[in-house]
């Protein structure tokens, strides 16, 4: 057993010698002191409290305690799923909502552009070839207005140029004003679905199945399209093998992606050696927004030499997002099978060099961003 332990006693009973220290089995020996017997004694076999009771009733005492047992289960769980696709949901709502207060402080530039067109128009004479500026009198207030201009275009093309960006802003206007009541819309309902779990009373199973089968918390629960079935297996047993000898620090994000492909990101410059050099292998691909500083991206290819589309753009999804421009709409990414990634001798964290591949402009997308977000492995 863990503390049992060997003793050598003289002639006169005292303790000379032990197989094990004495402070990790009985603290209160000493060498050349007379040996005691332990205080407590012999375990003894208890007696067993069912005797009297028949095989059927202790079979259904059992069956009605384990039964118990597991409704408790699956309503925690079901408490849990629930919490989750409200948090998601509120996320979700929250990024929209930052979006459109986004996309209208942008539109808001709409007027003075369509100001500065105007004056623009009127001085079109004045702007001479290559020049980085005009400055024309505001017919309102009488002030000289400095309009900045691109010099690699004509002054025509720079009058039409800022047209159509006060155009574009102001459509964008448009359709971020329409969005907004629905967006308040969601997030009142929202509100008061959050309020109205958080008042279920403790162990009330039935309550809490109909609040999961209203609509539209059942759809949240749903499985979405591509997401990986539930596993029953325990959380480190679906730890890959090569993390284990690994410090936790050091573990890379894990994402589900499409088609059943995992994706990993590095968590800081020593993660994303290892997770480059140690953890990716075979046919996986490495990914890596151009010329910005970021996390490593592993498509794990589960040897495919050609990865589907969706579960690639995911990969780039998240290469943008874990940059320093995860706010663009669109970014370029470069994608290279991982053999054709080194590591120079010396090279500081994080730095690594790379061969061939290919660059994949991508165009965000918040939902398919959204998704694989959600998708995160817990280990």
């Amino acid at each position: 057993g863990r503390r049992s332990n060997l003793y050598a006693l003289d002639a006169d009973d005292r303790v000379v010698a032990s197989l094990r220290p004495l402070s990790e089995t009985r603290s209160e020996l000493a060498f050349g002191e007379p040996w005691t017997d332990p205080a407590s004694g012999v375990p003894q076999r208890g007696r067993f409290r069912f005797e009297s009771a028949s095989e059927a009733d202790l079979l259904a005492a059992i069956e009605s305690e384990y039964q118990g047992r597991e409704t408790a289960r699956a309503e925690d769980d079901l408490s849990r799923r629930i919490s989750q696709v409200l948090r998601r949901e509120r996320k979700a709502v929250t990024r929209r909502r930052e979006k459109l207060e986004r996309e209208l402080a942008e539109a808001d530039q709409a007027n003075e552009l369509q100001r500065r067109g105007e004056l623009l128009k009127s001085a079109l004479a004045q702007v001479e070839p290559g020049a980085a500026s005009v400055t024309v009198t505001d017919w309102d207030t009488g002030e000289p207005v400095e309009v900045p201009l691109d010099p690699a275009l004509s002054a025509v093309q720079n009058l039409n140029a800022l047209f159509k960006k006060s155009q574009k802003l102001i459509r964008r206007l448009a359709k971020a004003g329409g969005q907004v009541d629905a967006v308040a819309a969601q997030a009142a309902d929202l509100e008061a679905l959050e309020a109205e779990f958080a008042a279920l009373a403790p162990g009330d199973a039935a309550a809490l199945e109909a609040f999961a089968a209203r609509e539209p918390v059942a759809a949240w629960l749903r499985p979405r399209p591509g997401a990986a079935p539930p596993s029953s297996a325990p959380a480190e047993a679906r730890v890959p093998a090569r993390f284990r000898d690994l410090p936790r620090r050091l573990w890379p994000r894990r994402y589900q992606g499409s088609h059943g492909m995992e994706i990993w990101v590095g968590r800081s410059d020593e993660a994303n050696d290892v997770l480059t050099t140690r953890l990716a292998r075979g046919k996986d691909f490495f990914l890596h927004l151009e010329s910005s500083p970021g996390s490593h991206v592993i498509l794990r290819t589960e040897g495919r030499s050609d990865p589907p589309s969706e579960a690639v753009l995911e990969a780039c999804e998240l290469a943008v997002h874990f940059s320093k421009h995860r706010r663009a709409t669109r970014a370029d990414v470069h994608l290279v099978p991982i053999k054709n990634v080194k590591k120079p001798k010396g090279a500081k964290p994080g730095l690594v060099y790379v061969t061939g591949g290919r660059t994949i402009h991508l165009r965000r997308e918040e939902a398919r961003l959204r998704r694989i977000l959600d998708a995160l492995i817990e280990d």
